[in-house]
């Protein structure tokens, strides 16, 4: 299969792409997707904070394993997630789908040199950029999801929010579980104190 061939159906003909992606199961693709996808991220974060040589390249490498690493673990959960409610989909495809959705971080790049342009003169560019590049790689995994197993709209967008809100919740939870033991550790050392 050809990227190009495959990258124009991504974008112009979805479901095509999907169908596409069941069958062959083109891993490669969506690896270098991911790949891509991780190099243009920390570019465009680079370009923000300028970094010393020698942590660049330690830094690049590890922002592409954290990528895949990531693009890996989502694509297990949602499918693991969506299967275990009745749905069927190729989970080889929506690994795929979901590295050509992690390209849409390759408009982060030249967005930011845009934005060092605009730096002085539009407050709080940077911000705006990332989000709005964030919001549309979400958007064409929620797609990607949706095409993949046949869901709808909504609970597209719903099953891909679960793995963020879960992760949210527990940190959450971490949080609220230091404070509470380290009040329980003030209230001990206050009662030594007085007692």
């Amino acid at each position: 299969m050809d990227f190009l061939e495959f990258f124009y159906d991504y974008f112009e003909r979805p479901q095509l792409a999907v169908e596409l992606a069941g069958r062959r199961r083109p891993l490669g693709i969506g690896l270098l997707g991911f790949v891509f996808g991780g190099l243009s991220l920390f570019a465009a974060r680079a370009l923000l904070l300028p970094l010393p040589s020698m942590a660049f390249g330690i830094l690049g490498i590890l922002s592409v394993l954290i990528t895949v690493t990531y693009g890996f673990f989502l694509t297990a959960a949602l499918h693991l997630i969506v299967e275990m409610n009745g749905k069927s989909g190729s989970a080889a495809g929506l690994f795929t789908l979901f590295g050509m959705a992690e390209l849409s971080w390759a408009l982060a790049v030249p967005l930011a040199l845009v934005g060092h342009l605009l730096r002085g003169a539009v407050p709080g560019v940077f911000p705006a950029i990332f989000f709005a590049v964030g919001l549309t790689s979400f958007y064409l995994k929620a797609r990607s999801l949706r095409l993949n197993y046949s869901l709808s709209q909504g609970k597209a967008w719903f099953v891909l929010c679960l793995p963020y809100l879960t992760v949210l919740l527990a940190i959450m939870a971490v949080g609220a579980l230091a404070m509470v033991l380290a009040f329980i550790g003030l209230a001990s050392q206050l009662s030594h104190l007085l007692g």
